[in-house]
């Protein structure tokens, strides 16, 4: 069995950009893993197994 890494990241994200910059920040992890997992309003969960 593999062992998993999960990273969980919080953006500080302030100001009446941030719901539009969290949607860009979200749709970077996901360049980056495809197991990325918003969790609204300001982080996410990232499976970096690799």
């Amino acid at each position: 069995m593999t062992e998993r890494h999960i990273l969980h990241i919080h953006f500080h994200l302030t100001g009446a950009t941030g719901p539009e910059l969290y949607g860009r920040l979200i749709e970077q992890l996901q360049g980056i893993t495809p197991r990325a997992q918003a969790l609204p309003p300001d982080a996410a969960d990232c499976d970096v197994t690799g």
